[in-house]
């Protein structure tokens, strides 16, 4: 049986920050079902925010040539997509969401066009990865959402979400009793899910 891929999108600008390590958790929990997993550091990336020029409004192809253009490839190839990232003022953070906004693109080429780059047949799945240092729940909740509109414009069916709120300094999570063995367990369980829906006999795209 072929190995599911499963790409991870790192958004912290800590390079082993609390959502960091739960990514590379998660993904180690993937490996253990066979998965081939890989991590893109968006901190690592060079790209610029969405100009909302409506250059891709003809194509669904984006303009501007940066290294945005390896994160849609990746993207496209997954069968799974893990999006990690911390909760920064209320919502996740600056580099997480300027990523997802330069998927302008792929909002054209599905509902102007017609033609969406990733079909909802094909099977793909979403899991969400949050921390903060915050106690309220809601921040989470509205990072969740931003992801959550992301999946469907990029037809990837959300599996689940990991959220740990009350975790600031950076390797905190390390302290928390359960949340090592929970990302690794979520990881095994996503690769599962992900093997098994992209095995379903393939429909029409909803």
């Amino acid at each position: 049986m072929e190995n599911v891929s499963i790409l991870g999108l790192m958004g912290s600008p800590r390079r082993k920050g609390n959502s960091r390590i739960l990514l590379d958790r998660f993904l180690e929990g993937a490996g253990e079902e066979g998965a081939v997993t890989r991590t893109l550091i968006l901190e690592d990336l060079s790209y610029s925010p969405c100009r909302a020029c409506g250059g891709c409004d003809k194509t669904g192809i984006c303009v501007v040539k940066d290294d945005m253009q390896l994160v849609y490839e990746e993207v496209k190839k997954a069968g799974g997509l893990v999006v990690a990232s911390p909760v920064h003022f209320g919502s996740m953070s600056g580099r997480t969401k300027m990523a997802i906004d330069r998927f302008q693109c792929f909002w054209a080429a599905k509902y102007l066009l017609g033609k969406a780059r990733i079909r909802l047949e094909e099977g793909r799945l979403g899991f969400f990865i949050c921390t903060g240092g915050m106690k309220p729940p809601r921040f989470c909740q509205n990072a969740l959402e931003i992801v959550k509109l992301f999946f469907t414009i990029t037809n990837i069916r959300l599996a689940g979400e990991l959220c740990f709120r009350e975790v600031d300094a950076a390797g905190a999570i390390l302290d928390h009793p359960t949340a090592m063995e929970e990302a690794f367990q979520a990881g095994r369980t996503f690769a599962r899910k992900v093997r098994e829906s992209l095995q379903e006999p393939k429909g029409s795209e909803a």
